[in-house]
């Protein structure tokens, strides 16, 4: 009896769709924004992802969420720094750190093209790593745009002023 359970619980996981199968919580996310530190420190917080879908690397410490929402497509750069462990950085257009994974590091992101929408930066121990960091974000700026004539005088108003 034990053996088909066990058989059951393993077709039932097999039949869910990747994204449930995803254990990042972003439920807790600390909200941030661009030109700001944000201290941290992921000791003692829950282990919910050991793998992310862009790495093979080992990340079995506690994560701590950051949750950044830009309206408008922007450069950045987010440093982690970490001097007592050995921490990295996950960086995912979703909350999920399988489908949502763009890079995993050990130190920095700069962004090549521009995001916008939600972005989640995900500090999590390497092998079991715990202890505090500082996370910057520093905003590169807005990609240049071609504008008309009309947000021309919406800029500067009628008389140029």
């Amino acid at each position: 009896m034990l053996q088909s359970a066990r058989f059951l619980t393993i077709v039932t996981l097999l039949a869910l769709p990747c994204a449930a199968l995803a254990a990042l919580d972003c439920g807790g996310a600390v909200v941030v924004e661009l030109n700001q530190t944000y201290p941290g420190d992921n000791t003692g917080q829950p282990d919910n992802v050991s793998l992310y879908g862009c790495s093979d690397w080992t990340e079995t410490g506690g994560e701590v969420v950051h949750h950044l929402h830009l309206d408008l497509p922007h450069h950045f750069r987010v440093t982690l720094v970490a001097d007592m462990c050995d921490l990295d950085l996950a960086i995912l257009d979703l909350c999920d750190e399988n489908l949502g994974c763009l890079l995993v590091t050990d130190e920095q992101i700069t962004t090549t093209s521009p995001m916008s929408g939600d972005i989640y930066l995900v500090v999590d121990g390497f092998m079991g790593a715990e202890c505090a960091f500082d996370l910057i974000l520093e905003d590169l700026g807005v990609p240049n745009q071609s504008l008309s004539f009309g947000q021309v005088k919406a800029l500067y108003g009628r008389d140029g002023r």
